[in-house]
């Protein structure tokens, strides 16, 4: 890891007692896993790049290199390339899938039909009202 990252350290312990971790004269207090008693996990960020050691329950002792946040740079561009063109290639094979099987055409309607079905309306209601009124009158 780099510079600033988060490291987690994790570790099986036998018993329930909890271990002591030492990064650089910094004391960690791991967490005891709820489901396996002897299983345990701390954090730590690394203040400066370089070797570190780890020294658990004062005795057993282990080293690890933090490195610069700029190295690898070119590495994590590479992956981050990769994805991209993942991500390209995925949106392509959705374009595919994401077009319609059936082609939907749009038809204008008529203007004849329209002037048609709007005078046989009108000529209905006039209809309808001489009827209603020529029914009225002769009854009177």
């Amino acid at each position: 890891s780099s510079q600033g990252d988060l490291i987690t350290i994790n570790l099986s312990q036998n018993g329930n007692q909890t271990p002591q971790l030492d990064i650089d004269k910094v004391n960690l207090k791991p967490l005891q896993n709820k489901v396996l008693s002897n299983l345990f996990q701390a954090s730590y960020f690394p203040k400066r790049d370089g070797w570190h050691s780890l020294i658990i329950n004062k005795n057993d002792s282990s080293d690890f290199y933090v490195y610069q946040p700029k190295a690898w740079q070119s590495i994590k561009q590479v992956i981050k390339i990769k994805a991209t063109t993942n991500f390209v290639n995925d949106q392509k094979k959705k374009e595919f899938f994401d077009k319609p099987i059936l082609k939907q055409e749009e038809k204008e309607f008529s203007k004849w039909w329209f002037l048609i079905l709007f005078l046989a309306s009108a000529g209905y209601l006039w209809f309808e009202e001489r009827m209603v009124n020529g029914n009225n009158q002769t009854s009177s």
